[in-house]
Formats: structure tokens, C-alpha cells, sequence
């Protein structure tokens, strides 16, 4: 994959289009996007979504 070229241009649902851009570019951002993307596959939307909003609560809280 260079310079996440098959991405460009993807529908994606508005959670994963956000944190796509939160990742930024580069390959590194690439490689990490498409190990979401595979998370997708096996564990489904919800539960990808599900852990990026768990990222997000403070550790005392969880």
C-alpha cells in the first residue's frame, strides 16, 4: 500500500472517518488504520467503536 492510496476515496462510517483523520497520513498512519480495519472484520463496527470510546474515558473512571 502506498501512501494509502487504496483508501482514498472509501464511504467509511463517520467514527472511522474521523479517527482516519485523526491518524493523519503516512505509512505508519496507513499501517494503523488498516489494523482497524481488520478489527472491523472480525469483531464487528460496534465493537471497534465501542473500544475507541473506552480509549477515551479516564483510567479512574473505568
Amino acid at each position: 500500500m502506498r501512501n494509502g492510496a487504496p483508501l482514498q476515496g472509501w464511504n467509511l462510517p463517520p467514527a472511522l472517518a474521523r479517527l482516519r483523520r485523526k491518524l493523519g497520513t503516512g505509512d505508519e498512519a496507513d499501517r494503523r488504520f488498516v489494523r482497524v480495519l481488520a478489527a472491523v472484520l472480525t469483531d464487528g463496527l460496534d465493537a471497534v467503536e465501542g473500544a475507541k470510546r473506552w480509549r477515551r474515558v479516564p483510567p479512574a473512571t473505568r
